[in-house]
This record gives C-alpha cells, sequence and structure tokens, in this order.
C-alpha cells in the first residue's frame, strides 16, 4: 500500500497543484494522508476527486518536525513524504516507489522515504530545532542517519519543487529570516558550527547553503 503524506501550511495554490499531479501519474498512491499545520478547520483546497484524510496537530503547530513523526509512527511503509511545493511527473511516484533503500530521497529534495529501518536505529525526528526552515531538521535526522551508517540514496524521479514555496507563503520575510536564524542557532547548539557531524555528503551541501544564507540575512 502505497501512501502520500503531504505537509501544508497556509499555500493552497501549491497544494492543488502537488496533489492533481500525484493522482495524475501511471502510479497513484492508495491513500493520501494531508497534515493542515495551520491548524484550519474546513479545508477546502483539496481538489476534486482527491480523497485524503486530513489530520490537525495541535501541538508543535508549524513545526514540520511534527508531521514527520506522525508519518512515521502512524502511517505503515510504503509512506512518500513530499513538500506541498513539489508537482510529480507522470512516471514519479512509480520511480520512486520502486528505488531500494532504507532512506530514499528525490534529486529535487522535495520528496523523500524512511523505511522502518531509520526508525529503528535513529528514532524520529528532533522537534526542539523547530522551527523548520531550510532543512535544519532534516540535516539533523540526516546527520543520525549517517553516523547510524545509513546513506540516502538519491534518485532523479522527474519531481519538480518549488523551491521559493515557503517564502511565498510567508507575507513578511523579516519574520522569515528571523526564524531561519533562530533554527540555524538550535542547530549549532546541538551540533557544533564547523562540520555536519554525520558527514553525510547531502547534509554537508544543505548545512554550506543553510550557513551562508543565514550569514546574509542576519539583522
Amino acid at each position: 500500500m502505497i501512501t502520500l503524506c503531504v505537509t501544508t501550511f497556509n499555500r493552497q495554490d501549491l497544494l492543488v497543484e502537488c496533489l492533481r499531479s500525484a493522482v495524475s501519474g501511471t502510479v497513484v498512491p492508495d491513500r493520501i494522508v494531508l497534515v493542515d499545520q495551520s491548524g484550519r478547520e474546513g479545508w477546502s483546497a483539496v481538489p476534486p476527486g482527491v480523497s485524503v484524510d486530513v489530520v490537525f496537530l495541535e501541538e508543535k503547530r508549524g513545526c514540520e518536525a511534527s508531521a514527520i513523526n506522525y508519518y512515521l509512527t502512524e502511517v505503515p511503509e510504503d509512506r512518500i513524504i513530499a513538500h506541498d511545493d513539489v508537482v510529480f511527473g507522470p512516471e514519479s511516484i512509480a520511480q520512486f516507489v520502486a528505488t531500494p533503500g532504507d532512506f530514499v530521497i528525490d534529486a529535487s529534495q522535495g520528496v523523500l522515504t524512511y523505511r522502518d529501518a531509520c526508525v529503528e536505529a535513529v528514532g524520529l525526528y528532533d522537534t526542539t530545532l523547530s522551527p523548520n526552515y531550510f532543512r535544519y531538521v532534516d540535516v539533523d535526522y540526516e546527520d543520525r542517519l549517517a553516523l547510524a551508517g545509513i546513506e540516502p540514496v538519491v534518485v532523479d524521479c522527474g519531481i519538480r519543487h518549488e523551491r521559493d514555496g515557503t517564502m511565498r507563503g510567508m507575507a513578511d520575510l523579516t519574520e522569515y529570516h528571523r526564524r531561519v536564524g533562530l533554527a540555524h542557532d538550535n542547530y549549532v547548539a546541538k551540533w557544533g558550527r564547523d562540520l555536519t557531524p554525520g558527514g553525510s555528503t547531502i547534509g554537508r551541501s544543505n548545512w554550506r547553503k543553510t550557513e551562508a544564507y543565514t550569514r546574509g540575512h542576519r539583522a
């Protein structure tokens, strides 16, 4: 059973395109679980004909780590975890689920899966690193997996990732930059500044990007 897990936060336009593309491929999910991080009841952005299970998380609202922990504990394999700002190609889901590995991530970095071996090895996401901007909580999890000997399998499945989606969802970029800095400081306090400790290739790449971005937008 293939379950698509999508986390969204006040980005209806992106979500509609994501869900439409997910059910238009040669292989479609058997189930779609949507975690609405905005906590707004009566969600209306789901396209007609697309059936989803909508979940509202009352605690840690806006923290994507809590949504991923929900997927890891409540959704059985095979689970596909996606941002709401990705668009699937016709063969994307078919190719993704056919890729072997405990930790598989699309080249767009907008879609991934953690199989149960990952949770057994390192546990769940660290929600204390919230807010999750520029993938600090993801890098932290990748570091922990690398230390446990689990490296990512990167595959290009023809997925488009709208990388400016988070900023498009926020009217106040000053607040966005403040939150990026807070997440950065929480990560540094845990691991140190020099290098991502796990040494995973994708983790080092993201660390360089986040460190440079944060330096460039400090008040």
